[in-house]
């Protein structure tokens, strides 16, 4: 999947970076899984990963389990917090922080 390079710097990056403070200053363990949807390949005719076959999708998602010290896989409930955000992958579309583009139980 081929995200924008404000992806790489901007709200993607941020987000990242709340999850390893997570793990590193309270040892939690994270569950991540991402993706795209949409396509902006038409946007880009010509930019060479298109004619590859590579997508260049229109928003990028993240799904975040979050597990504290000691709870594993098996300790799942309807309470365990997700973190999940759908960012544009368009920097003319981006704006503020990761936060205002959460779709989960996480309270902010």
């Amino acid at each position: 999947m081929k995200e924008g390079f404000t992806n790489q710097n901007g709200m993607w990056r941020n987000l990242e970076v709340f999850n390893k403070r997570l793990v590193d200053s309270k040892n939690w363990n994270i569950y991540t899984i991402a993706g795209g949807i949409g396509s902006l390949n038409n946007s880009f005719p010509n930019n060479p990963l298109v004619p590859n076959g590579v997508n260049i999708p229109e928003s990028i998602w993240q799904v975040n389990l979050l597990l504290k010290p000691g709870q594993d896989l098996v300790d799942i409930t309807a309470d365990t917090t997700v973190i999940g955000v759908v960012l544009p992958n368009d920097p003319a579309r981006q704006s503020g922080s990761w936060v205002q583009h959460t779709k989960s139980n996480w309270i902010h």
